[in-house]
């Protein structure tokens, strides 16, 4: 059981994370 704090939480960590994914992707392509 989750609450909205925590669900809320994981939500924000996961848009951290996919942010840096596409910071990272898009050097990558940019080098070829």
């Amino acid at each position: 059981h989750r609450t909205k704090h925590e669900t809320s939480e994981a939500e924000k960590v996961l848009e951290g994370n996919l942010d840096g994914f596409m910071e990272e992707y898009l050097k990558f392509n940019a080098k070829k």
